[in-house]
């Protein structure tokens, strides 16, 4: 839906976050080809893309965890 511009923003929470954070998931997926990312640094990158979505979700719901009207 998201493709063909069929998704309205609002609709679902859960979407409205993946789509945001989709370019940051996308770039901390992504590595050179002789990068060789520790496992410290690899938990740290998971971690702070957690509290960046549950920053997005509290924001977008008002701390309830359900859709602001």
């Amino acid at each position: 839906l998201v493709n063909i511009g069929a998704y309205a923003s609002g609709s679902n929470v859960d979407y409205d976050i993946a789509v945001e954070m989709k370019p940051k998931i996308d770039a901390f997926l992504q590595q050179g080809i002789d990068e060789r990312p520790d496992l410290d640094s690899t938990v740290a990158g998971i971690c702070g893309l957690a509290r960046m979505i549950n920053e997005i979700r509290a924001r977008r719901t008002g701390g309830t965890g359900t859709q602001k009207k």
